[in-house]
């Protein structure tokens, strides 16, 4: 129940569980059997590929995440069992910070990232971190320092799948929290802006039907930018088109990887280049402006 309210004070959370109106009901007596370790599978060609997926897309936020400056990090992958949704990476800097980041596998094998928690904000998190270190299947030092530009380049953008339209997406966070799926507003190549309409789309749909569509031929990788700055990197499945219901506009639709950030709304771009090399300015409130900056 501590770890539940975030915080190992045992009298912090009895104040919280008073707060919120909870009153003692009895006391009892529980047997907790001795603790053992949970037993992993071997590690096939298939899990092998997962967690080197999942150590590509960890160094690759050490050096793209703002949170994270350039030096020395330790990263541990927890170790996870074949009908796991996810795992768990510990991330330890020189300086002895420590992050969780949470991990996501999908059916499909694929990786999400979700939030990351510092145990300097929720030192309950400490002991966590520390328990997933003992069950570590991978460890590793990264100095992202030492990194070239040509090598990091190369890193950043390791297995992307870049199309020639460059198509932009966006997403409003779901009512329930998280993004799952997000919306095609069109592409760039040559120096012009292509919309839906300049596709061969259906146009008597109001039922999700997967197309085959140059602008988005799914599996394409996406740098998901918030107004003020990167996020990170994801995948996104073959698109589904369907006419809105409300107002009978195309709707070209890509689901995601899972995906758990602190913001209400982004903007994806499958494209290997900044795609904000400047800040907005906001104007007014939802209003913002920004000097152009060329397509692709």
């Amino acid at each position: 129940m501590s770890n539940y309210i975030i915080d190992a004070d045992i009298n912090k959370v009895k104040k919280q569980l008073d707060s919120k109106g909870y009153k003692f009901d009895k006391k009892a007596v529980v047997k907790f059997d001795k603790a053992t370790e949970p037993e992993y599978p071997i590690t096939t060609d298939t899990r092998k590929k997962i967690i080197e997926d999942i150590e590509k897309r960890l160094i690759q936020s050490l050096k793209e995440d703002t949170i994270f400056s350039k030096g020395t990090y330790r990263i541990y992958i927890r170790n996870f069992k074949d009908n796991d949704f996810g795992t768990k990476a510990v991330i330890e800097s020189a300086e002895g910070e420590v992050w969780i980041r949470a991990v996501d596998i999908d059916s499909e094998n694929r990786i999400g990232f979700g939030r990351v928690y510092s145990t300097n904000e929720f030192p309950s998190m400490e002991y966590e971190a520390n328990q997933y270190k003992k069950v570590a299947i991978l460890e590793k030092e990264v100095n992202t320092s030492d990194i070239s530009n040509t090598e990091q380049d190369t890193a950043i953008i390791y297995d992307t799948n870049i199309n020639q339209f460059h198509p932009v997406i966006i997403a409003r966070k779901h009512y329930m929290g998280g993004f799952s799926k997000a919306y095609v507003i069109g592409g760039s190549k040559d120096n012009n802006w292509y919309k839906l309409s300049d596709f061969n789309l259906p146009t008597d749909s109001f039922e999700k039907v997967y197309v085959d569509v140059d602008l988005v031929k799914g599996n394409e990788t996406y740098k998901i930018y918030s107004s003020k700055e990167f996020i990170t990197t994801i995948r996104g499945e073959k698109p589904t088109y369907q006419l809105s219901p409300a107002n009978c506009r195309d709707l070209l639709q890509v689901k995601l990887e899972s995906l758990d950030i602190n913001e209400n709304f982004f903007v994806g771009v499958n494209g290997d280049w900044d795609a904000l090399p400047r800040t907005l300015n906001e104007i007014e409130e939802n209003v913002y402006s920004v000097d152009l900056y060329r397509l692709r």
